[in-house]
Formats: structure tokens, sequence, C-alpha cells
């Protein structure tokens, strides 16, 4: 097997990263974050505090395993 896998790899000449700092994983979390945000901005931007809160817990439970 390792001599198959030795004789069918191919070196890499170049390769690019759009964000060297995150993991795919991180990235991932940060467009799911992102739309719970999108979905989220319109009560977020509400003039009455109790709904700006209770809409900020909401994001803030929905968002938990993404921070």
């Amino acid at each position: 097997m390792a001599q198959y896998i030795e004789d069918h790899s191919h070196p890499v000449d170049h390769f690019w990263m759009a964000y060297p700092e995150a993991s795919t994983t991180m990235v991932a979390q940060a467009l799911k974050l992102q739309a719970l945000y999108d979905r989220a901005r319109p009560g977020l931007e509400a003039d009455d505090p109790q709904r700006f809160a209770a809409q900020w817990r909401r994001l803030l439970t929905d968002a938990q395993d993404l921070l």
C-alpha cells in the first residue's frame, strides 16, 4: 500500500489559501454565523429593547457552537 501511494503521489508545485490563519472548519463556521446573523438582523435593529434582548439571546443560543 505504501509503495503504491509513493509511486502515484505528485509533488505540489503551488497552492493558495484565501485565509491562511483559518481552517476550512473555521471558514464554514463563519459562513454559518453570517447566515444566522443575517436572519436575526431585522429583530436586532428594532427600537424595542425587550425585542432586541430576546433576539440577541436567540442569536447567541443558535450560534453558540459556532463561536
